[in-house]
């Protein structure tokens, strides 16, 4: 027979950072990012070149990655930044 401590099946390790949470420097960062994403993916469109539209689509990956509440501040700004990725990898397929 295994002994156990008192109140040990009902304890589950817990975890109070939030991990999506990010010093305020860095989400700057990540919103510059995101400015600068949305500048070089319509800029390169309307300009036909495809190497700007390509780092416009890293600038909003990088964007999202250190300012990710950007997702969860509602679904205007998650259709917006598919739309701004689907731009961006239409026209560079297209140019």
């Amino acid at each position: 027979m295994m002994r156990r401590s008192a109140g040990t099946e009902d304890e589950h390790a817990v975890f109070t950072h939030d991990l999506r949470s990010r010093p305020l420097p860095m989400r700057i960062t990540g919103w510059l990012f995101l400015m600068g994403a949305t500048v070089l993916i319509l800029g390169g469109a309307f300009r036909a070149q495809s190497n700007m539209v390509t780092t416009g689509l890293v600038f909003l990956a990088m964007g999202v990655a250190f300012a990710p509440g950007t997702l969860r501040m509602g679904w205007l700004m998650s259709v917006a930044l598919g739309a701004l990725a689907l731009v961006g990898a239409i026209y560079v397929f297209i140019t």
